[in-house]
């Protein structure tokens, strides 16, 4: 039984994070840092899971609960059943050939049962009150991913991508996509 509330906010921070006049892309990151939910990088995603996590702080606050948040990275591992979910969806995608090249795009990632363990300790180890917990290694960039899976399992070596996309193209595709999500 859960001793304190927990709540598990946004995959891939410190993706997004500004640290006053410092940009997102300098590390290391710690949890004092936060989302900019105003920078033009916010996805949707990352707002709604800023915003939900900052929402969870001020009710822990005003109800007196001693909440702790696990911030993960992408979330990898064994699976416990034939559901891959998102994260497990993108190595899926990646080792079907269903991708020709890759953004440059890189995130810290999670091992699952890291993550588990966080969750474990969050609920039942009284410092965790009132902490965010960041969980996860180093930047690891798709096309290294990508590297490290053909490296892994040589029968998808081939189906894996193993260039990049230039930047102006994700760009490029980005605001088409943007564009088209307005109309919808």
């Amino acid at each position: 039984m859960a001793r304190r509330p927990f709540a598990e906010s946004a995959k891939g921070r410190p993706y997004l994070i500004h640290r006053g006049h410092q940009p997102w892309w300098r590390a290391p990151f710690s949890e004092t840092d936060w989302t900019d939910t105003e920078s033009k990088r916010a996805t949707a995603y990352y707002q709604s899971k800023t915003l939900a996590e900052r929402a969870a702080w001020a009710f822990a606050e005003q109800n007196d609960l001693p909440l702790a948040v696990i911030n993960p990275g992408l979330i990898l591992g064994p699976l416990m059943g034939n559901d891959c979910g998102t994260s497990v969806g993108l190595i899926k995608h990646l080792m079907s050939g269903r991708f020709t090249r890759l953004p440059r795009y890189g995130c810290a990632i999670a091992d699952v049962r890291d993550v588990a363990l966080a969750h474990v300790r969050a609920m039942i180890q009284p410092e965790a009150a009132g902490h965010r917990f960041m969980v996860g290694g180093g930047v690891f960039w798709m096309k290294d991913l990508a590297r490290v899976l053909a490296q892994s399992f040589p029968d998808y070596a081939s189906q894996l991508p193993s260039a990049e996309l230039p930047n102006w193209v994700v760009r490029i595709l980005t605001h088409r996509c943007r564009r088209s999500d307005d109309r919808s």
